[in-house]
């Protein structure tokens, strides 16, 4: 099981990653923008779903002890991503343009 590491608790903004002997399946992290808490993940192609079960898991947790939104972009060209934001009860908001010219759709948590 993968648990909130204290530096999460303390600010709510820090990076961890998940491990597979040598090889990183996942990382990812929160940090303050602008007032705004933003979140991201990465995940390797080499990620198994039994791995994928217990980081969904460990970021359920996490944003259920956050006391504020959590916003993320998603890419809408990915369907996993977009469910996955839907399974973590992130609401999408709005298309927004990235410097790049990629579209992302801004999603972000309830607070309640």
């Amino acid at each position: 099981m993968l648990d909130t590491p204290e530096i999460f608790k303390s600010s709510w903004t820090g990076t961890l990653s998940a491990m597979e002997g040598e090889v990183t399946i996942a990382i990812g992290g929160t940090a303050l923008i602008g007032g705004v808490l933003a979140g991201w993940v990465l995940f390797s192609d080499q990620i198994t779903p039994a791995r994928f079960v217990a980081i969904h898991r460990a970021v359920a947790r996490f944003l259920a002890h956050v006391n504020q939104p959590v916003m993320a972009h998603v890419d809408p060209g990915k369907p996993k991503t977009v469910r996955w934001a839907k399974m973590l009860d992130m609401g999408a908001h709005k298309m927004e343009m990235f410097p790049d010219g990629r579209k992302m759709l801004r999603t972000e948590t309830h607070v309640s």
